[in-house]
């Protein structure tokens, strides 16, 4: 036998022999029932783990959808109201030829009912000329308060509610009044102006000043033909027209009919129109309070004043405290207490746009109250009683804004704080289907009436 032959026979044994020990004619392949048991419950438990985190992250998601939602609702609720409180009392090109003091501010109702619907309370929104440089103008912010210290609330005058669609009680409501920010110049008032509309036109010729200052259009689409500055007579030459409007914002009961969602909504006036706009759903609440440079009233000679009382002159307001009849020299000083030959005056305030102190209006919406003040007292002198509304500096304003699903398992506790009241938590389920199960926020902001602090702030008003 060959070398070869040999190792190839020896290698062949060895092969046998190998598998031969590997062979078990009674052994299986694969894992063990109890592997498989562990196996499966480590399977489980990492499945639960993430079906809990998955779970946890939708609700979060949700959440933070819910929150989100209702951060733009509460933020474009006070943006687009902000938005006209700055512009109240915008009345385009006009300046009284006697200055603002000449201005008998009215604060005339925002709406009147008209039976079976309501309309704008007069077309000409209060606009008078008096003659004798002396002007009637609305106050270009009113308000009426709902609410009522201790989280009560109190009703506002159904002559307004009742032209409101679904106004939702407990609420307050703002009218704001100005002129469209965008004159219509006498090129473009033929077959521009409406005979629905109100409009304001303004002369700057020197022979009409004083005497004719402005006109108010109703019910045409003509205006007078005051003239621009230089006095032209000519057509194309006509002093522009300003569109007048009253918005009025509130909340209402729905959104649309039937949905029972609280919502914030707008109404213009000025064409008659009483059909409300959505401004932001999900709203439950709102509450105004009103910053107050106090002007009084004009100081005059020979009147009987009461004690308490207090009278403008100049750029400055001034208190009595023993009241008589005034003398003949206006109180003009600046610190200690002087007379005027029959009263003795004292400074209480500068007017100067700046806010003094801030206040709510009261039941009667011709009035506001300072803050802490027994409800339904309104400000006595010296911040003027009925006629302060012109003195209105700054708004400042809160939405309460509630999640736009409820939440499961979860009951509302929470009171609202805002500003001088506070909204008790049963008020803010009590609004609604379900209302306790929904999620609530709250968001405020201090916007300026640039218009009426701004005359004050650099001129004798």
């Amino acid at each position: 036998m060959s070398i070869m032959h040999r190792l190839n026979v020896g290698q062949t044994g060895r092969r046998r022999r190998v598998a031969s020990a590997n062979f078990h004619p009674g052994a299986q392949a694969g894992f063990t029932l109890a592997e498989v048991m562990v196996a499966m419950g480590i399977a489980m438990v990492l499945l639960s783990a993430l079906a809990g985190l998955f779970a946890s992250t939708v609700t979060t998601r949700q959440q933070v959808d819910r929150e989100g939602q209702k951060i733009e609702n509460a933020r474009f609720s006070i943006e687009t109201m902000a938005e006209d409180i700055r512009l109240a009392g915008f009345w385009g090109n006009y300046t009284p030829a006697g200055r603002w003091n000449s201005v008998q501010w009215q604060a005339v109702s925002a709406l009147e009912n008209a039976g079976s619907g309501c309309t704008a309370a007069a077309l000409t929104q209060g606009w008078t000329n008096l003659g004798t440089g002396t002007v009637r103008i609305p106050v270009p912010i009113l308000g009426f308060e709902a609410h009522n210290d201790g989280g009560a609330t109190q009703t506002i005058d159904d002559e307004v509610t009742d032209c409101l669609p679904n106004y939702l009680a407990g609420t307050d409501v703002l009218v704001i009044r100005r002129a469209k920010t965008a004159a219509v110049t006498a090129e473009a008032i033929a077959g521009t102006l409406s005979a629905a509309r109100t409009y304001l036109q303004v002369s700057a010729c020197s022979t009409e000043i004083g005497t004719n200052d402005f006109t108010v259009t109703t019910g045409s689409t003509s205006p007078a033909g005051l003239m621009r500055l230089g006095c032209s007579t000519l057509a194309a030459d006509r002093a522009p027209v300003w569109e007048l409007i009253t918005r009025i914002y509130y909340v209402a009961s729905e959104n649309e009919s039937g949905d029972n969602i609280p919502t914030l909504k707008m109404i213009d006036t000025s064409a008659g129109a009483t059909t409300p706009v959505t401004i932001a759903p999900h709203v439950v609440d709102l509450h105004l309070e009103y910053g107050i440079d106090p002007s009084g009233v004009q100081w005059t000679a020979s009147t009987v004043v009461l004690a308490g009382a207090g009278r403008r002159n100049l750029d400055r307001l001034y208190v009595t405290a023993a009241g008589g009849t005034t003398g003949i020299a206006a109180p003009t000083h600046t610190s200690g207490t002087v007379s005027d030959g029959g009263v003795s005056w004292t400074p209480y305030a500068l007017i100067e746009g700046s806010i003094d102190a801030y206040g709510r209006s009261t039941i009667d919406p011709e009035r506001l109250m300072p803050n802490g003040s027994t409800t339904g007292t309104a400000l006595t002198d010296p911040w003027g009683g009925a006629t302060n509304w012109q003195d209105v500096m700054s708004i400042k304003l809160w939405v309460v804004v509630r999640d736009p699903e409820t939440t499961r398992n979860y009951t509302n506790n929470k009171e609202f704080v805002l500003g001088s009241i506070s909204v008790p938590a049963a008020t803010l389920n009590a609004r609604g289907v379900s209302g306790g199960s929904y999620r609530y926020k709250s968001s405020g902001s201090t916007i300026k009436v640039v218009n009426m602090a701004g005359r004050r702030e650099d001129v004798v008003p």
